[in-house]
């Protein structure tokens, strides 16, 4: 149960996760720890998300459930990625910013490259803009590490056709996602 306001409190990937939002009241919890201590309140956090948690849907062939949203920014645009979980597929993004979907997959096999260009999979992709400092403004639901509001990484996007490849980096990590298009009344359909 949640120590905030005493609602129950249900983790989607019990063994994965370290932090998990209250779907009442906001609070974000840290259950790494057996007694769930509170991190942080957030007020509203439930409210004007693209896709409410708890929602299932059918997307590229297999069930997700949304088990996480992150409100981010890196002050010209501001956008959303929903954590998507799967106990068999495991986890992958969907985001949503200017209006176009796009779904996310986490590499394990990293790009190389420099000089604004990555190399992936015998494709070249080029950088879109200088790397910016890309700040996460809110945060509701559960993930596989410790996020909080205030976070910050630097970021660069690199394209090839309609795919896209993003870095993110701080002091100590590097992650990569591979990210395709998925039409709005595709992702609408999945998740009602």
């Amino acid at each position: 149960t949640c120590p905030n306001c005493g609602g129950t409190i249900a983790v989607k990937a019990a063994g994965y996760s370290v932090s998990v939002g209250c779907q009442h009241c906001g609070a974000l919890l840290d259950v790494a720890h057996p007694d769930v201590a509170v991190i942080e309140q957030y007020e509203g956090a439930m409210q004007d998300l693209p896709i409410p948690l708890g929602r299932r849907g059918t997307l590229l062939d297999t069930e997700w459930e949304a088990i996480g949203a992150l409100a981010r920014s890196d002050g010209d645009v501001d956008w959303t990625e929903t954590l998507l979980f799967n106990p068999y597929a495991g986890y992958r993004w969907l985001v949503l910013s200017e209006g176009e979907w796009t779904f996310g997959t986490m590499l394990i096999d990293r790009p190389t490259g420099s000089g604004g260009a990555a190399l992936w999979r015998g494709a070249r992709y080029t950088q879109d803009y200088d790397p910016a400092p890309t700040t996460t403004t809110r945060v509701i639901g559960e993930f596989y590490w410790r996020v909080r509001a205030g976070d910050e990484v630097s970021a660069a996007t690199y394209s090839h056709g309609d795919e896209l490849l993003s870095a993110e980096w701080s002091a100590d990590e590097v992650n990569w996602t591979h990210l395709v298009p998925v039409p709005g009344a595709t992702v609408k359909q999945a998740f009602r």
